[in-house]
């Protein structure tokens, strides 16, 4: 099997077994790569995604007819509100990258925690934090997501404009949950569960709102 479908499957697992533990229904931020939305509608979760490009929202919620219990929303991940909490929340496909901005990643995440039901959680898949290995090495261009141009904005008529990484590392990312009130209760290397290690560049990680992670260690064993 190709080593790109055995991360899918192995991603689609994970989120399997977060929706198995945390309930439904899911809200996907991010609906344009479709690997997620898609493994989860297979398997007969409900779930919403919100996707700020236009085209892409278009694309997905025609590919995503198949699962009558998917819907998807097109919205900005910073400024989104859906009128419903989510048991759990996926921001997968280094979908942290989208904040692109001076306290944008803290906007997302409170909208997040804004969405998050009693008890619920946040996952989600960060690549290319700064480590000590990697810290002498200038961010490169970021293309997991892109958003249409104003019309009329581009002279060599492109519609797409590129995003470009933020620079950030393990201890910004821990900083920016704890601002919004989360905690992470799991943090891995990849999607197999392998361990994560401060010089790790990628980080998937479980976070909840700090009150329901010290209600839940508080309950005896």
């Amino acid at each position: 099997m190709p080593l790109s479908l055995v991360r899918f499957d192995a991603e689609s697992t994970f989120y399997h077994r977060l929706v198995a533990e945390y309930g439904g229904p899911v809200l996907v931020l991010g609906s344009a790569l479709g690997q997620v939305i898609d493994g989860l509608g297979e398997r007969g979760h409900a779930v919403v995604g919100i996707e700020p490009s236009l085209r892409w929202a278009s694309a997905a919620k025609e590919r995503l007819k198949v699962h009558p219990q998917v819907a998807v929303e097109r919205a900005d991940f910073l400024t989104f509100n859906l009128k419903q909490k989510f048991p759990l929340v996926i921001a997968p496909n280094n979908c942290f990258a989208f904040a692109n901005g001076q306290g944008a990643l803290s906007l997302l995440l409170d909208r997040v925690a804004k969405h998050l039901a009693p008890g619920g959680a946040l996952a989600f898949e960060v690549c290319g934090l700064v480590t000590e290995r990697s810290a002498q090495v200038p961010p490169r261009a970021f293309a997991a997501h892109f958003l249409e141009r104003a019309q009329g904005g581009a002279k060599d008529n492109a519609s797409l404009l590129r995003l470009r990484r933020p620079f950030l590392t393990a201890a910004l990312l821990e900083q920016s949950l704890a601002f919004s009130g989360f905690e992470a209760c799991e943090r891995y290397r990849d999607f197999e569960g392998e361990p994560w290690d401060e010089g790790d560049s990628v980080q998937i990680g479980v976070a909840a709102l700090k009150s329901a992670v010290r209600a839940k260690d508080a309950q005896p064993p």
